[in-house]
């Protein structure tokens, strides 16, 4: 994340020890890579040559002197930011300031080592991890202004669990970005069980944490045609596999970009599901065009009769996201996002904004001059 030191010199003279000591941390995120570290040059001026910092500090400061200018752009535009305020202590407050999410922290919150380490992204599975950073190394390399790496730690949720691992990092003031699917399975359904533990007013941030559910049922939806498709192709799935991608390719056209953002690419929907109360009105249309559909008396009756042969828009499987990620993984992240539109590029463009405010980290050994 963003660091932004907002400290006055002229006013450090009370608790002066303890500020530099969390003044020396701060700059040990910068230099250890964690964090990206802002300063004001008034303040830069103040600690330059100070014999109250560390000679690996003081080589940090003027890094920062030369940075400074950069950095204080970013740290306007990025959508999530740290200010650190050296005139409170034990304070953690959220402010929205001109559309960007401005988290304060005191400078006390520093004194430990453990609060300058990086931020933490809590997928639900590790794939969804995987997923998430080539979205954000994608973004990244889309933004020219942005010359930063990622860092995060990663801690699963594992579906049910995501919710308490999310709890733990806010109760105990972690900085973490926490990412779930909707579940949702047809419009105007409910959310699913894991998403529904958030809340309502859930999903935002709240002290030193940040909660974002997705836009579509799961994060399968989100991957491109072309990905799927070169998957299928070089991963060793059956030849019909490309009849089943293009009957979804066909069936999202028609529905204006709906069918996938509540589609399970992995088990696919039979009839009978569709069929449900509630579910028909949105699934039923799908199946129009299959074969046997008009000779179904369920079809006409709304009403499955355990016929043996149901009807079946087919996924797939299990392992469709792990194939997608290693296609993905041999793809130049810019190119990436250059073939996206509709709700995948809106999509994967808020992801990557999120991940990138959470997890931007300053590059090795650089340093601008002014």
């Amino acid at each position: 994340m963003i660091l932004k030191v907002i400290c006055n010199p002229d006013e450090l003279d009370v608790d002066y020890h303890q500020k530099v000591s969390a003044f020396e941390n701060i700059l040990s995120a910068q230099r250890d890579g964690n964090h990206v570290v802002y300063c004001d040059r008034k303040l830069i001026r103040h600690f330059r040559g100070s014999s109250h910092l560390s000679s690996s500090s003081l080589q940090t400061i003027s890094e920062l002197h030369f940075l400074s200018r950069e950095y204080k752009t970013v740290s306007n535009e990025i959508s999530v930011v740290v200010h650190v305020l050296f005139d409170r202590s034990h304070y953690v407050n959220n402010l929205d300031a001109n559309g960007q999410n401005i988290i304060e922290i005191s400078y006390d919150y520093f004194n430990s080592t453990l609060r300058v380490q990086p931020s933490t992204l809590i997928p639900e599975n590790d794939k969804d991890f995987d997923f998430f950073k080539i979205i954000a190394d994608g973004y990244l390399n889309r933004k020219s202004n942005y010359n930063f790496n990622l860092k995060l730690s990663k801690h699963c949720g594992y579906g049910s669990h995501t919710y308490s691992v999310y709890s733990e990092y806010k109760s105990s003031q972690k900085l973490a970005l926490c990412i779930v699917d909707n579940d949702v399975k047809y419009p105007g359904a409910s959310v699913g069980s894991t998403a529904r533990q958030f809340g309502q007013n859930g999903f935002c941030i709240d002290g030193t944490v940040e909660a974002k559910m997705l836009s579509v049922r799961e994060i399968e939806s989100l991957l491109p045609e072309e990905v799927i498709e070169e998957a299928l192709v070089s991963k060793g799935y059956p030849a019909n596999s490309i009849d089943v991608l293009e009957k979804m390719k066909r069936l999202e056209q028609i529905s204006s970009g709906e069918f996938r953002k509540y589609f399970d690419h992995k088990d696919g929907i039979t009839l009978k599901q569709a069929l449900q109360p509630s579910w028909s009105a949105f699934w039923k249309d799908f199946f129009v065009a299959e074969p046997t559909f008009g000779i179904k008396p369920c079809a006409q009756n709304n009403d499955c009769i355990e016929c043996g042969s149901c009807i079946k828009l087919d996924g797939f499987g299990e392992r469709i996201l792990e194939k997608s990620l290693e296609v993905m993984d041999d793809s130049h992240k810019r190119k990436l996002f250059e073939r996206l539109s509709g709700i995948i590029l809106e999509e994967w463009e808020a992801i990557g904004e999120k991940v990138i405010a959470w997890g931007c980290a300053p590059k090795a050994g650089r340093a601008r001059a002014s």
